[in-house]
């Protein structure tokens, strides 16, 4: 399957059943056609994907406020409910508004950058924390996890792409990492049959500077011959992405202002650092931890501030440097960015100025083919 269907597969419907192994997503009362039109023209080879987790469990509530059906919203949630006049409306939509915190993403949408897909999840949601992600991850809703698959749905897709990846690679058609997540370790999301389809770093000028520890040991019929050539292969291949990262990252600087303090901003600077210059990987992740707001998500003297509001600052303030960083450096074509978290909270609040697990939840995308609109 070439990039090109895939992309095009994913726009027609956000239900991506032939796609994922079964992993239906749904966003409750969005037309197909509206659903295509979020990626038009977006299906360029030299296109790159953003993925944000905000890990925990996001309350979508809070974050895309319901104002169309605001009396229902508030009378669940008293307790955490951001009141009615302090939602930032955007542009051509009575139906939601966002949090008081998410200036820079109210701004990114009224200028047609950003758009909400609302209740985005699957049937039979899972509320534990590592078995949702596992099931955002790998793209298999199956209930047993030890039934689900092992690899991942951005794996599975860069493995049918890149056949013969890592051995042949990199090459002269990719010469550089598939995918590079911002983490000291892996995520299942990128877990191809064998092999990581990605490489994860947390600092470009220190990642990986060792030599090759594994060439002088010799390849043999013993036992441990298939995991000795397992790490070989991983130790030769992770020496040499990591000084074509390394040179990419060194050959270019941002040119926006990043928000202090956000660890968030840190790591799309190094995502918009590498793209400048001028890796060709199509796909890099980051996450925002912190969500799971059981208590103390609001202040009680005021609800627009507290835990989540910081946390929707953070992501407000980071994206939206992000974004005018790439347009500064004329890469805004290509880019294209995508929040996700492993489900939402609960309608109604607890007792303790906080939200509970619950399901569906809002995805944002963002960037100069998304289009403004909130759909669902």
């Amino acid at each position: 399957m070439d990039r090109r269907k895939f992309l095009a597969n994913t726009a027609q419907a956000v239900a991506l059943p032939a796609l994922l192994n079964g992993f239906s997503f749904t966003a409750m009362g969005a037309a197909h056609s509206e659903i295509t039109d979020l990626l038009y023209d977006a299906t360029d080879t030299d296109h790159v994907l953003v993925l944000i987790q905000l890990a925990g469990g996001n309350d979508g509530l809070n974050m895309v406020v319901p104002l169309d059906m605001y009396a229902n919203y508030y009378n669940a949630r008293t307790n955490v409910a951001i009141q009615q006049s302090k939602v930032l409306r955007l542009n051509g939509t009575d139906k939601a508004g966002l949090h008081p915190a998410m200036t820079a993403l109210q701004n990114l949408y009224n200028d047609g950058k950003m758009n909400v897909i609302q209740s985005v999840g699957y049937d039979n949601p899972n509320f534990s924390h590592f078995q949702a992600k596992d099931i955002w991850m790998s793209g298999d809703t199956t209930t047993q996890r030890s039934q689900r698959v092992k690899t991942g749905w951005l794996g599975r897709y860069l493995e049918s792409e890149f056949d013969g990846y890592p051995d042949a690679f990199p090459n002269n058609e990719m010469p550089d990492p598939l995918a590079i997540q911002i983490s000291p370790m892996p995520t299942l999301d990128l877990q191809g049959s064998i092999y990581s389809m990605g490489l994860s770093i947390t600092n470009p000028e220190k990642v990986y500077s060792f030599e090759n520890p594994f060439s002088d040991y010799p390849l043999t019929s013993a036992p441990a011959n298939k995991e000795l050539r397992f790490l070989r292969v991983v130790s030769e291949k992770t020496k040499i992405y990591s000084d074509i990262i390394r040179d990419a990252y060194q050959k270019a600087a941002t040119m926006a202002t990043y928000p202090t303090e956000n660890n968030l901003a840190d790591q799309l600077k190094i995502v918009a650092r590498l793209i400048k210059g001028g890796l060709k990987t199509r796909v890099y992740t980051v996450t925002l931890g912190g969500f799971d707001t059981h208590k103390k998500q609001v202040n009680a003297s005021d609800t627009s501030t507290g835990l989540h509001a910081q946390l929707m600052k953070n992501l407000s303030a980071a994206i939206a440097a992000f974004q005018k960083d790439i347009e500064l450096m004329q890469l805004d074509e290509r880019v294209l960015g995508m929040t996700f978290s492993e489900f939402g909270r609960r309608i109604k609040s607890n007792a303790s100025l906080g939200t509970d697990h619950g399901a569906a939840a809002p995805v944002m995308m963002f960037g100069k083919y998304a289009k403004a609109g909130i759909l669902g």
